[in-house]
């Protein structure tokens, strides 16, 4: 089955925050309708740290995507082999700026296959899928929203929670997001759902007000 994505769109701004650490991918300028890997990381450990985490992360999961395509259907497995690259990256810049020691992340990314959207997450970060015909909101990580846990590097190897659509559940007026603590700080999972509900949603309207809820 053939699915086709409008133009995605990207907010990514300090907020009400005073460092933005938050890092995706792709960046704001370089995604389009082709794209079928999108990545939310959020990074922690204070200036500069923070931000080098998220974004080492993000760049070594989609380069892992990139360089090892998933073949049919993700699996634990090939998430588990594209995370350890990820903490690899993250535990060899450690090495090499121990003032960054304390740096680690949160991440959340979806995957849009042949046979099915996966969705993954670990730490704050949260995916979301909207179900325009049934007008729910799914939220596979909401029985961790008290999770602390974050990818520090190769020395604690982590596992991303995973959770799986068929493509043949995916209809035309669907949405899939991913968002970080910036935006979970301000909107709980009912609130997006209702953003979603509006008569006739535009995902350019959504991310309006997300920013100025945010």
């Amino acid at each position: 089955m053939n699915i086709r994505i409008k133009q995605p769109i990207v907010l990514n701004e300090a907020g009400g925050r005073e460092l933005n650490e938050d890092f995706v991918f792709p960046l704001a300028d370089q995604a389009n309708p082709e794209e079928r890997l999108f990545i939310v990381s959020d990074g922690e450990g204070g200036a500069n740290a923070g931000e080098v985490a998220s974004k080492l992360l993000t760049l070594s999961m989609a380069k892992y995507f990139a360089s090892t395509p998933p073949v049919g259907r993700i699996d634990q497995g090939y998430l588990d082999k594209a995370l350890r690259t990820a903490e690899d990256s993250l535990t060899a810049y450690k090495d090499a700026h121990p003032e960054s020691n304390h740096m680690e992340a949160s991440m959340a990314l979806a995957h849009l296959g042949d046979k099915q959207l996966t969705l993954a997450w670990i730490g704050t970060c949260r995916p979301y899928y909207y179900n325009g015909k049934d007008q729910k909101l799914l939220s596979p990580a909401a029985e961790f929203q008290n999770e602390d846990t974050l990818i520090t590097g190769s020395d604690q190897p982590r596992n991303l929670h995973m959770t799986v659509i068929s493509v043949e559940e995916i209809a035309a007026e669907d949405f899939i997001m991913l968002v970080t603590d910036g935006v979970l700080e301000h909107l709980q999972d009912r609130n997006i759902e209702t953003m979603f509900q509006a008569p006739g949603i535009d995902p350019q309207k959504v991310n309006t007000e997300l920013n100025n809820l945010s």
